[in-house]
């Protein structure tokens, strides 16, 4: 079986937003939220300018997963990190452990619901590429 996860050559990201946007518009991501967060770094000394993804790598061992008291964040076999809202206590935990940012809350109010990227697993399934990889120019 197939097992996912996320490369990105940094070298090569022109900071477009393309992936944000498609990421955005694919699976609807509430106002205020990017699950891709495109980041600029300005290199002063090299006079050079890079842009970098953060947003779920879909790590292989994920501390969100480790820090998830109810098993809410797990690792499915297909190697894609997955959130089960019903299991969420909205603890915070997970966005707390994740060192990429990615579990998002669209608000601090209480009994808002988590979300993060989810691989377009939807679209893996169909045989297609996550939406913000096949909209990278």
């Amino acid at each position: 079986m197939s097992r996912y996860g996320i490369i990105v050559n940094v070298d090569r990201c022109a900071g477009c937003f393309a992936c944000a946007v498609a990421c955005k518009e694919e699976n609807q991501v509430a106002p205020g939220i990017f699950w891709e967060k495109i980041k600029r770094n300005e290199n002063v000394r090299d006079n050079v300018i890079n842009w970098f993804r953060m947003s779920c790598m879909h790590c292989d061992d994920p501390a969100c997963v480790a820090g998830c008291p109810t098993g809410a964040m797990f690792k499915s076999d297909d190697g894609t990190v997955q959130h089960v809202d019903d299991r969420c206590v909205v603890c915070r935990n997970c966005m707390i452990t994740c060192p990429y940012g990615a579990p998002r809350f669209a608000s601090d109010e209480p009994g808002t619901k988590m979300s993060k990227c989810t691989m377009c697993v939807d679209r893996l399934a169909e045989g297609m590429q996550p939406a913000c990889t096949a909209s990278c120019p």
